[in-house]
């Protein structure tokens, strides 16, 4: 198989339990990442650097993710779907679809996003004044990364989604859209309302 098709349809080979488990590894690969670089995903779309972390909240913010893209991207699949996914292949492609998010914390490897965020913290107007905290160069790489690798994981995360159902045309793109926003909004409220940053 090439490499475009695992970089851009690996679904289609990679499915059930044999996603589940890979999708598992980069799930605690990204914790490991995450606490190393002092960072959180404090949603399913969101990464943000912090001065301190946990390995206790940044292990249960992925957990709330995944549940949340599961409840939703799956229940929605489940609910509009005319054949019902099994269960370990919405879980395996689901989970196994947030990882390109693994990568997103190395973009902090020198510390400068922490210390621009605890800058900001403690004076949120230095936001003004950014390209006085953290070179020009940095600030444009960490940008076309990060959207980069965000479009990514939603191109996977609707791959994943079109491949458990069997809908196609307007029924599949607005019901997508439609979970990954509820799936978003709840990761949100959920982590903020047991996790304060």
């Amino acid at each position: 198989m090439k490499l475009t098709n695992w970089l851009f349809h690996p679904f289609d080979r990679l499915a059930g339990f044999k996603a589940l488990v890979l999708g598992l590894v980069f799930l605690a690969l990204s914790v490991a990442l995450v606490t190393w670089f002092k960072a959180r995903y404090d949603g399913v779309l969101n990464l943000h650097f912090f001065e301190t972390v946990s390995w206790s909240a940044v292990a249960l913010d992925q957990i709330l993710n995944a549940l949340c893209l599961l409840v939703f991207l799956g229940g929605s699949n489940y609910l509009l779907s005319n054949r019902k996914p099994r269960l370990i292949n919405l879980s395996g492609t689901l989970i196994l679809a947030m990882a390109p998010m693994t990568l997103l914390p190395l973009q902090n490897a020198n510390g400068a996003l922490s210390d621009l965020s605890a800058t900001v913290a403690q004076d949120p107007t230095a936001a003004l004044n950014v390209l006085q905290l953290i070179s020009p160069a940095q600030l444009i790489f960490s940008t076309i990364f990060s959207l980069a690798l965000l479009a990514y994981h939603v191109y996977l995360l609707f791959k994943a989604y079109q491949i458990c159902g069997d809908f196609k045309g307007p029924k599949l793109g607005l019901s997508f859209a439609l979970a990954l926003l509820l799936a978003f909004t709840a990761s949100l409220f959920t982590q903020h309302q047991l996790l304060p940053l």
